[in-house]
């Protein structure tokens, strides 16, 4: 075989494979297939010890190898290294400066042939050792002057392809080097955003809040957030992931109040093709997305029954089936539930599984109202106008003490939340440096939830009239009651902060009819 044809094959080796070594094998094995080469050897140079060492080797047992390194300068490979220049040895018996290091048997009567070839990660053969580089070197029997010239060319070529190829590595981790830097970095932002810090807060309850939430970071078990709506249950979902040993896996979050219990079904658990009309394709869910890391359930009060069911089996057996499979998938992830009722009653009316109770009151963490810590409204206030004006590109205005104490007279049905909307305004429709008292305003119903704020002014009379008005002839019963029951129930939606069960109850309906109406209106956008 003639060693262009071996050129040719090395060549569409080159790249095939991310772990330079592995390159170096498969060089190293073209050469004894095609040319006959007995032993062949590729050295890196370590700058830390200042020798060569074998990263890849034909024919050498473990013993050669940990025998066989090199200094700069010694035996061939390492004069081939310092010298900057190929040797060619024409038999390894009768030249004195090869060593021999490894210790591998001789046949006295065999003529074998030696070439030693350096690379450098610069490709340039006047590159400085230091570097990065190695040695090349392979024993073949000798064969002809001729051949042993051609041997001559072959090392050199192809040790300037691995000296390409280290070139080629190196650029590659320098590059995955600094995605992981750049990872880090964007972690530690994450971390910074969403981590105890970013939840401002001096009060006992609060202090005692941020103690819990350490212990509980780095726990599989599930938690269950209680607290008012606006009171930031989220965020404490976001920070325990992002503090915790799950947090290089996805962080999946779903309200469970936000989707018709028919969709919630597919949404959380997935479906497989056919299984309904429209269902194209599988859909993995959110539950099998969250593998490995974290699943937030907001508003876990608001599951259906037979979705509690479902749910229990993910929490008791880390295995669910999709909608329309009976495909078992096994699955990791720890569940952190959020709920502003109160689950225990919900327990003693039957509305709540007492089973998936327990299994997720594993680990309790009670956020208080704003109402109740007014002692941190202060300090909440800088650190959410630091939020607000770096959003915004805004200068942090100066507060008075005027309009902090307006701040402080109030109950805020809304909690943090509502406070944060309340001081956005202040911010965006302010064309001064400071927020005063008339910049502070409040509204009746909590800017959580967003929907239209009762008018207390409001004439039904008039309202009816103005329907009819603007409905055509024939549809007029149709479109004001539709109209009007759309206000009822958006009406009740806010009073109630979107808890459909209690709504529910003040109209008079069960839950799969609400669920329908609320889809029909697509109030579930709120």
């Amino acid at each position: 075989t003639h060693w262009l044809e071996v050129l040719l094959q090395v060549s569409g080796v080159l790249g095939k494979h991310a772990d330079i070594k592995l390159f170096f094998e498969e060089v190293i094995k073209i050469l004894a297939d095609k040319l006959g080469v007995r032993r062949a050897a590729i050295y890196l140079y370590d700058p830390v010890t200042n020798e060569l060492a074998v990263a890849a080797s034909l024919n050498y047992s473990p013993e050669e190898i940990s025998r066989g390194r090199y200094s700069p300068g010694e035996g061939v490979t390492g004069k081939a290294f310092k010298q900057r220049r190929v040797i060619a040895i024409a038999d390894i018996n009768s030249d004195p400066q090869f060593l021999n290091k490894t210790g591998h048997p001789r046949d006295e009567e065999e003529t074998i042939s030696f070439f030693a070839a350096p690379f450098f990660e610069s490709n340039g053969i006047s590159a400085r050792p230091e570097s990065g580089g190695g040695v090349f070197n392979f024993e073949i029997p000798f064969q002809s002057q001729t051949k042993h010239e051609d041997y001559q060319y072959l090392v050199q070529i192809l040790s300037s392809l691995f000296g390409q190829a280290l070139q080629i590595q190196n650029l590659v981790q320098q590059a995955s080097h600094a995605v992981k830097e750049e990872n880090l970095i964007l972690r530690r932002q994450l971390k910074s955003k969403f981590g105890f810090e970013n939840i401002v807060g001096t009060h006992p309850r609060m202090v005692e809040l941020f103690a819990r939430m350490k212990m509980a970071a780095d726990s599989a078990s599930a938690v269950l957030i209680t607290g008012e709506s606006g009171t930031g249950k989220e965020l404490i979902a976001s920070a325990l992931h992002q503090n915790s040993l799950r947090s290089q896996y996805p962080l999946v979050k779903i309200n469970c109040a936000a989707i018709p219990a028919d969709l919630l079904e597919s949404e959380l658990f997935g479906y497989a093709r056919g299984a309904f009309t429209g269902a194209v394709d599988d859909y993995k869910g959110k539950i099998l997305a969250a593998h490995k890391g974290t699943l937030f359930l907001d508003e876990i009060g608001e599951l259906d029954l037979k979705l509690q069911a479902k749910l229990l089996r993910v929490l008791q057996e880390k295995e669910f089936s999709p909608l329309g499979s009976n495909k078992v998938i096994k699955v990791d992830v720890r569940i952190i539930a959020a709920t502003n009722i109160d689950l225990e009653k919900a327990v003693r009316e039957k509305t709540f599984r007492e089973d998936l109770f327990y299994r997720l009151n594993v680990v309790r963490l009670s956020v208080p109202p704003l109402r109740e810590r007014m002692s941190d409204l202060p300090l909440l206030v800088q650190h959410l106008l630091e939020k607000i004006c770096e959003r915004n590109e805004k200068k942090i205005p100066r507060v008075s003490e005027q309009a902090l104490r307006k701040l402080q007279s109030y109950n805020y049905p809304g909690n943090v939340r509502e406070l944060e909307n309340i001081l956005e305004r202040a911010v965006i429709l302010n064309p001064k440096d400071f927020i005063d008292t008339e910049d502070i305003q409040f509204h009746p119903v909590s800017s959580s939830v967003m929907v239209d704020t009762v008018n207390p002014a409001f004439d039904l009379r008039s309202y009816l009239k103005e329907q009819i008005a603007n409905c055509p002839p024939g549809e007029v019963y149709n479109a004001v009651l539709g109209n009007l029951e759309k206000e009822l129930l958006r009406i009740l939606l806010a009073q109630n902060h979107f808890n459909k069960r209690k709504t529910a109850e003040q109209l008079g309906v069960n839950r799969t009819t609400l669920d329908k109406k609320i889809q029909q209106y697509k109030l579930f956008e709120l």
